[in-house]
């Protein structure tokens, strides 16, 4: 095993004995926590998923798989590592570590990257439009998170501050505690304030964990997380830790 750092380009992989068998994870297809790739042609590219694992649960890449699962192997692993230190390192930010390994099971060489969970979110990625964005693993897909999100998750619990909520405010959030969801806009226009205010408030209601975000193919949506605890801040005059 190899852990990514920025000492070296020299490395070695080696088979890891007792390593769950690359057909067992193949068998499982792609999903929230792992992604087949046949090569790494762009390390901006592949530093979205990088991103998107780091931001989500952690995930794997299970490089010279094609995507129906079939192993098509690599001539060279020493190039495929580099085009992914190079994401990790160049494009991702803060930077991010990873463990290779490779699997010769089949007879063609395999190159596994594991990406933890990030206990610096967001991770931001420099994708090939040059511009710095965030990503979070939803299925098998990396989708772009928004302002909102991406300002909640750089909150610290040490030093945010408390949302102080208007009577009114708390009084429309329990309205709509019951609805399945609800987007930016509706809010905005509901409470009748400015898309600065709107932002701050949802980023740090989420951040409180009052509100829950879903990311997905439309787009990012918000409901009231029911839960005792947040029934009991919002029955409050404020936000509170």
């Amino acid at each position: 095993m190899f852990c990514g750092n920025k000492q070296s380009l020299k490395f070695r992989v080696e088979q890891k004995k007792g390593q769950v068998s690359l057909a067992t994870l193949i068998a499982q297809g792609e999903h929230d926590q792992q992604d087949f790739k046949l090569r790494i042609d762009d390390s901006k590219k592949i530093a979205i998923t990088l991103s998107a694992f780091a931001n989500t649960k952690g995930g794997r890449l299970l490089i010279g798989v094609k995507d129906n699962g079939k192993v098509a192997g690599l001539k060279s692993i020493d190039e495929e590592y580099h085009m992914i230190k190079a994401a990790a390192e160049m494009y991702c930010k803060p930077t991010l570590d990873f463990s290779a390994e490779t699997s010769l099971e089949t007879g063609k060489q395999v190159l596994i990257i594991t990406i933890a969970e990030s206990e610096t979110k967001p991770v931001l990625a420099k994708n090939p439009e040059l511009k710095w964005r965030a990503y979070e693993r939803v299925h098998d897909e990396n989708f772009m998170l928004n302002s909102v999100v991406v300002k909640a998750l750089g909150m610290k619990r040490s030093t945010a501050k408390p949302l102080n909520l208007e009577p009114r405010f708390i009084r429309f959030l329990k309205e709509i505690e019951n609805r399945e969801s609800f987007s930016f806009s509706f809010l905005k226009r509901g409470l009748k304030i400015s898309n600065r205010e709107t932002e701050f408030m949802l980023a740090t209601l989420i951040h409180w964990q009052v509100i829950n975000y879903n990311v997905g193919p439309k787009g990012i949506d918000y409901s009231i997380n029911r839960t005792q605890r947040t029934n009991h801040l919002l029955s409050e005059s404020a936000v509170r830790n």
